[in-house]
């Protein structure tokens, strides 16, 4: 029952995707955003993996979130690539314990730029993980990166469950903060059963206070 409300109490579906080489934990930081644990053994994502999750963010509106967790393997670049059309924003996942890992998000935001839809509007956001481990990357240099590149910043262990509880209304607000709730971008639309089920309750009223008329 709780889910069937949260799918009729959202206000807006935003769809995500989360690029990076494999082995930055984009499918570990997916389980922990759906209270899943973590595990040490996962076996690496083919192709795409999609989820759905929940959170409310500024205004109190409801956002229902689309997830596509992507394979960081070479071979799989040109089906990934369909998927940055359609999307609101992209999550550039790096490890903070390598060395290149700047090179690498470099990489991944070259190519979601250039083949991502012309109406995205959420900044992507450069997402640090693994920051339990010894880092190789600094936090002054992501976030020095990230302004240079017109990204967003996040940092967080998905092992140990570190600053993963703010990440979806960050992507969220990150998101709805740049739309004006009117045009028509990509990966942003309106809740069709919350606007069904509105207009079943109008008209059930209207049409209670036609026969309260009536009589």
């Amino acid at each position: 029952m709780n889910k069937i409300k949260k799918e009729v109490e959202c206000d807006y579906i935003f769809k995500v995707i989360l690029l990076g080489e494999t082995s930055v934990g984009k499918t570990s930081i997916v389980t922990r955003l759906r209270n899943k644990g973590f595990s040490l053994r996962k076996e690496p994502t083919i192709g795409l993996d999609f989820s759905s999750l929940h959170c409310d963010i500024t205004g109190g509106k409801k956002v229902k979130f689309h997830l596509w967790d992507t394979a960081g393997q070479e071979n799989f670049n040109s089906i990934i690539r369909t998927y940055y059309r359609g999307v609101a924003c992209a999550l550039i996942v790096v490890d903070a314990s390598n060395r290149e890992a700047l090179l690498n998000a470099q990489k991944w935001l070259n190519s979601f730029n250039l083949h991502k839809s012309a109406n995205t509007i959420g900044k992507s956001i450069l997402l640090v993980n693994k920051i339990d481990l010894e880092r190789k990357l600094s936090y002054e240099d992501a976030e020095a990166w990230a302004l240079e590149n017109d990204c967003l910043h996040w940092e967080m262990s998905a092992k140990n469950d570190d600053n993963i509880i703010g990440l979806l209304p960050f992507m969220g607000n990150n998101i709805y903060n740049a739309w004006d709730g009117v045009a028509r971008v990509s990966g942003v639309s309106e809740n069709k059963i919350k606007k069904h089920v509105e207009t079943a309750t109008e008209r059930g009223n209207s049409l209670m206070r036609a026969c309260c008329v009536i009589v």
